[in-house]
């Protein structure tokens, strides 16, 4: 189970990747990847085994998985934050074009 979310995980972020983020799909695949997240960690609390050995192995697998993910949505995140930021300015140099227009 805990193999199948990663992959989905996996396969949320390469979608972002991808995607241009003025794209609505990636507010839903954003939306998605956190219930995703969720999920994981719920699986993760509730990991348990009879071996310590079992339970520290994966759970060390499973911190550089967290990590890797991590950075990947950070890359994400500056991607459509500097997005949102450009569009932003380019919305606020029509809002001055049309206010010169307007006044003319």
């Amino acid at each position: 189970m805990l193999e199948n979310i990663n992959q989905r995980v996996d396969d949320t972020l390469n979608e972002l990747e991808n995607l241009p983020s003025e794209d609505e799909k990636s507010d839903e695949l954003v939306l998605k990847l956190q219930e995703l997240i969720q999920e994981r960690q719920i699986l993760l609390d509730d990991f348990k085994d009879d071996n310590v050995e079992v339970v520290r192995t994966v759970l060390n697998e499973q911190l550089l998985i967290t990590q890797s993910f991590e950075k990947r949505a950070s890359k994400v995140l500056l991607h459509i934050q500097s997005l949102l930021n450009l569009r932003k300015k380019n919305q606020r140099q029509i809002s001055i074009y049309q206010s010169v227009d307007s006044n003319k």
